[in-house]
């Protein structure tokens, strides 16, 4: 299943008790790279695995080119909207283990990469490839998200869904990894949940999460971001 612009149309969002969207209208950008933002605790992370077809809407439709995606294929649509958590999960075994690990799942198994093609993923993270055959445990928290990362990309998503994937780099990584999720965009709709200014300003939109509903920022209104972010 194809998918490349998402939608959100009238959503309604709960966690538990607490409304986290409410008549929420928010159209995001194809092939482009697009920020959140937004105080802790207002949903940025439920809204992606909103995005991502892993909660449901209380009320409204969550649209893929159009179409409710509650109401076709999910783990077809899953396996193109690819969602990374600030702390991806990792497993026992070497980190190329980890970084072949989808590969081993019938729905993703006709596609796994070549050797040269899973290295290339990785030296565009940052990493060294001699670091694949390390244990996974021995791998730093900034190691780990940058080879998170290598995977998610190798998997080939229409749209990449992730939340604050710079939070454990330094500003030298940060500053890469932000080269490569705009270098991305051109081809993949990428949507970050994010606090790095650095990011931001690698962004074609940025929208703020702000009384249970999203809502488009301005690129130019620079003290209104800079005001959300500490706010974050």
């Amino acid at each position: 299943m194809e998918c490349r612009r998402l939608a959100l149309k009238d959503v309604s969002l709960k966690r538990g008790a607490k409304d986290l969207l409410t008549s929420c209208t928010y159209t995001f950008a194809s092939s482009a790279l697009s920020c959140i933002v937004g105080a802790s605790g207002t949903g940025k992370t439920s809204l992606l695995m909103l995005l991502n077809g892993l909660v449901s809407p209380s009320g409204g439709t969550v649209m893929c080119d159009g179409i409710d995606i509650f109401t076709g294929d999910l783990p077809s649509y899953r396996s193109r909207v690819i969602l990374q958590f600030q702390e991806p999960p990792s497993f026992p075994g070497t980190a190329r283990d980890n970084l072949m690990l989808p590969f081993s799942l019938a729905k993703h198994r006709a596609a796994i990469p070549p050797k040269e093609t899973s290295e290339a993923a990785v030296r565009a993270c940052g990493l060294s490839v001699s670091l694949l055959d390390q244990e996974m445990d021995t791998l730093s928290g900034g190691e780990k998200q940058r080879l998170c990362l290598a995977r998610s990309l190798l998997l080939n998503p229409s749209i990449l869904l992730l939340d604050e994937p710079t939070s454990a780099l330094d500003p030298r990584s940060e500053d890469d990894i932000c080269t490569l999720l705009r270098e991305t965009s051109k081809d993949t709709t990428v949507i970050c949940v994010t606090h790095s200014r650095a990011l931001i300003a690698k962004a074609d939109h940025v929208a703020a999460l702000e009384e249970r509903r999203l809502a488009e920022v301005p690129l130019a209104a620079s003290e209104r971001i800079v005001q959300l972010l500490e706010g974050s």
